[in-house]
């Protein structure tokens, strides 16, 4: 009761927890490497040393691209949340990368229909848990405000779109977020969600890399030739049989571990604006917005927006996070701007083609 459990099973980036389930020097050397456990569908709850209930309820959804994050860093860290806000602060491990989010149709077949979001049916568990055990804890199960960053915000506004949610939570805040597919915005602005069709690709794409991997089939046309002669059960059957670690592995060198919310028409609208627009999700009060400087943890798109930019860093991600554990902030500078990041965008407030302003266009266009 006094420890965190287990990171869900991700492959190990900068904002991953290593091999201790915390912010230490791991995470610089298990990064592209399998962390974390598929035991990992647990909560934490903290609520201010006081004896008051019906307090206000904030569940929080952490961020990581929907491939990494977990509840046990230290930036998610309750206590002084619920003292400040005299609130009751809940955060949520969910399922990551494929296995939180998988378009197989055989599976959610063989599941009775179901949808292939397994990360947002954790959430909506979390927060069913909630309702039924908050009061237990002092917290009022009618006043729950949904919160999240990135993923997480994403995630909420998902479950936002869908009528499944009512009555799970009553307020929502997100940051950085977005439910936008490509249709529903201008040119030159980043999508949040990609079409069923491209995930059922990528589900179709892990399927018969798997395949390969283990030998049963020697190519793709034999690999889909073998799963057409599988029934539903057999395909979620030999999915649900592969070691987490494996599948990871596998998804990881053939390019398929992206993940975000499947807009199937299940838990997901096919397109969820259009859906909130009409007033099928949740009609409940939300805080929206995006951190100022998001844009700087995405240097390397820059290149993406115009020829004229060059990557933004200059060092790999085991380096820049080695000179950023080992940096002792209260000893004089040992580094500067140029020791990370491209001559070209130094000095970086450069108006135009300084780093501020060069990313500044990615916080507008993900914004």
């Amino acid at each position: 009761a006094k420890s965190f459990a287990s990171a869900c099973l991700q492959i190990s980036r900068m904002f991953g927890p290593g091999a201790n389930n915390t912010f230490d020097a791991t995470i610089g050397t298990t990064m592209g490497q399998p962390v974390g456990s598929e035991d990992c569908l647990y909560l934490n709850i903290w609520r201010p040393a006081s004896d008051e209930k019906n307090l206000p309820v904030l569940v929080f959804v952490h961020g990581g691209s929907n491939i990494s994050g977990y509840t046990a860093d230290p930036l998610y860290d309750g206590a002084n949340l619920a003292k400040a806000a005299n609130a009751v602060v809940v955060t949520v491990n969910y399922r990551l990368g494929i296995l939180g989010f998988i378009n197989v149709p055989q599976m959610a077949q063989a599941d009775g229909e179901e949808s292939g979001n397994f990360a947002l049916l954790d959430i909506e568990a979390a927060l069913k848990f909630v309702q039924g055990s908050i009061a237990g804890f002092g917290g009022d199960p009618s006043n729950v405000t949904l919160s999240g960053e990135s993923a997480g915000a994403v995630n909420l506004l998902a479950m936002m779109s869908s009528s499944r949610s009512a009555g799970l939570f009553h307020k929502a805040i997100e940051m950085s977020g977005g439910v936008s597919i490509a249709g529903n915005l201008p040119a030159r602005t980043v999508p949040a969600l990609s079409p069923a069709s491209a995930s059922l690709a990528q589900g179709q794409g892990i399927l018969a890399s798997l395949l390969l991997a283990d030998g049963t089939a020697a190519d793709i046309p034999a690999a889909q030739a073998y799963i057409a002669t599988q029934t539903p059960a057999q395909i979620a059957s030999y999915l649900r049989g592969k070691d987490g670690n494996t599948l990871l592995k596998v998804v990881l060198a053939a390019n398929l571990n992206a993940a975000n919310p499947i807009p199937d028409g299940k838990v997901v609208p096919v397109d969820p604006i259009s859906a909130l627009a009409a007033g099928q999700g949740l009609n409940v009060p939300l805080m929206a917005g995006t951190t100022k400087e998001e844009g700087k943890l995405f240097a390397s798109l820059l290149p993406s927006l115009s020829l004229a930019f060059k990557p933004g860093w200059i060092v790999d991600d085991a380096t820049r996070f080695s000179m950023m554990f080992n940096n002792d902030p209260e000893a004089p500078p040992k580094l500067s701007a140029g020791d990370i990041l491209d001559a070209s965008y130094l000095p970086v407030t450069t108006p135009v083609t300084g780093f501020n302003a060069a990313t500044g266009l990615i916080t507008a266009a993900l914004f």
